[in-house]
């Protein structure tokens, strides 16, 4: 990403920026390296779909209570990959 790539405006709902601001906040990013980090994330997991990768999305864009850290959250996704692997087999 540089000052060369194309600006793009778009509106945001307040809770939603509100959201977006404090999680690059937490993972020590602006908003802009935030915003683009996670749509690519997005279109990434569309592109690798494969069954039961749903439940982890849902967990993700769901997103966790503040006061869960960055730890608690791998661990929880951690352990419900394990779940949809075993359950796989």
């Amino acid at each position: 990403m540089s000052r060369e790539d194309p600006p793009l405006r778009i509106r945001l709902p307040a809770a939603l920026k509100s959201a977006v601001q404090a999680r690059a906040a937490e993972n020590r990013r602006s908003m802009n390296a935030e915003i683009v980090r996670r749509l690519e994330w997005s279109l990434e997991a569309e592109q690798d779909h494969q069954p039961g990768q749903d439940s982890v999305r849902r967990l993700l864009q769901a997103g966790l209570p503040a006061e869960i850290t960055n730890s608690d959250r791998i661990a929880k996704l951690e352990r419900r990959l394990a779940e949809l692997e075993r359950k796989s087999k």
